[in-house]
């Protein structure tokens, strides 16, 4: 009787003790889940209304799917105490901790490129005003993001032909972070990879690629330059997972079509943080058709049929890169027929076998599809592209 009495008050002592815990810590847990809510940014341009999120094109600030392994959630937990602002598009997930900025008003080139994004904006969000924005708040430059990846990629589709988008991955994956503390964090819990201090570009095991980058990188705390440099890996994105990306092709042709889709946004774009900076102040603030030149003359650059198989990016100096987008317009201003047949011809390629083409046999296909899409070689080919980038005129800035 004695034990019994004595469990039945434990038991009492237990249950009012927890009582007290529970009445002590649900304010503190309310207070935090409070203050959590409260530090993200708000948003003045839609007002968090799902509603005005859809018709602005878009579908959902509220995403929960991610990548196959982790959702938005996690990456929240990962990247805590700093605010995650998420926004799914028809063709994108993005994700981004990017700070509020001021705009640049003594760079008129570059005010001139954000004030018509802006005026693209305004016909999405009517709250918009192109000529009055002078500050890009959080939820602004996702906004200006989403925009730009989903004009980047209507237009990868429009070059390759209208078949091609049903050959691409559904979604991209678009990490925007603030820190490189937060890139190492995310590289190192959902990647496991080390950052080496660049952006970062992955394919999960349900083959949605992922681009992860940080403004605090390089040179990229503008967004403009940051935007370039989104662009730059993005199109390799696309490119690569474009029909299949089971074999590697080319440096110089991957490399070349992510500096034309990126000009079109930075026209100072450099893929910065992933080249080494033996010359890179010769190149900021220069027109790239100029620079074109100016390789030609001193015959700095590497013929193609030197590279024209190489698929080592690490080889390429600045001035290679520059002739790589030189090529690159040259095919699709000049052979835009061309350039489709030949992409045709060594994308989603197959062996003998009906297996995906091992890479010891790209070479030979890679060489063949060019030859029958432009009707020369390498060496031919670098002889008219340099008669033709040699009398091109640079674009006024």
């Amino acid at each position: 009787m004695h034990d019994r009495r004595e469990r039945t008050l434990l038991a009492a002592y237990a249950h009012a003790v927890l009582g007290l815990l529970i009445a002590f810590l649900a304010p503190a847990t309310l207070h935090s889940q409070t203050k959590a809510k409260s530090t993200m940014p708000a948003d003045p341009w839609t007002r968090d209304s799902e509603e005005d999120v859809r018709k602005a094109g878009w579908i959902t600030k509220e995403m929960l799917q991610w990548a196959p392994d982790h959702d938005v959630a996690a990456v929240r937990r990962c990247l805590t105490p700093r605010p995650v602002l998420a926004l799914e598009t028809p063709h994108f997930r993005i994700l981004s901790t990017l700070a509020e900025q001021r705009v640049d008003t003594k760079d008129k080139a570059g005010l001139k490129l954000l004030e018509a994004e802006l005026t693209l904006l305004s016909k999405r969000l009517d709250k918009v005003e192109a000529k009055r924005v002078r500050r890009l708040d959080p939820w602004l430059r996702v906004y200006l993001f989403a925009q730009r990846l989903e004009d980047l990629r209507r237009n990868f589709v429009d070059l390759l032909g209208p078949d091609a988008a049903a050959s691409m991955a559904a979604k991209t994956n678009v990490l925007l972070l603030e820190r490189t503390t937060e890139l190492d964090r995310y590289a190192a819990q959902h990647l496991q990879r080390a950052s080496a201090k660049m952006s970062l570009r992955h394919v999960f095991d349900d083959r949605t690629p992922i681009i992860v980058t940080a403004a605090e990188l390089g040179v990229l705390q503008q967004d403009r330059q940051l935007a370039g440099s989104v662009a730059f890996n993005v199109t390799h994105c696309l490119f690569d997972t474009y029909k299949s990306n089971l074999y590697e092709l080319p440096a110089w042709l991957r490399e070349g079509l992510a500096h034309w889709f990126a000009q079109a946004i930075d026209p100072d774009e450099v893929n910065r943080t992933t080249s080494s900076n033996e010359d890179i102040t010769m190149l900021l603030r220069q027109d790239w058709a100029s620079l074109t030149k100016k390789i030609l003359q001193s015959k700095a650059m590497r013929p193609l049929d030197e590279i024209f198989v190489d698929t080592n990016f690490d080889c390429m100096k600045f001035r290679d890169h520059i002739a790589c987008w030189s090529r690159v317009d040259y095919m699709v201003s000049e052979h835009g027929a061309a350039f489709r047949s030949f992409i045709d011809g060594i994308k989603g390629q197959f062996d003998a076998r009906g297996h995906s083409l091992p890479q010891s046999e790209v070479p030979a296909r890679f060489q063949e599809a060019f030859e029958k899409s432009f009707g020369q070689g390498p060496t031919d080919f670098d002889r008219d592209w340099a008669a033709w980038a040699s009398a091109k005129k640079a674009k006024r800035r």
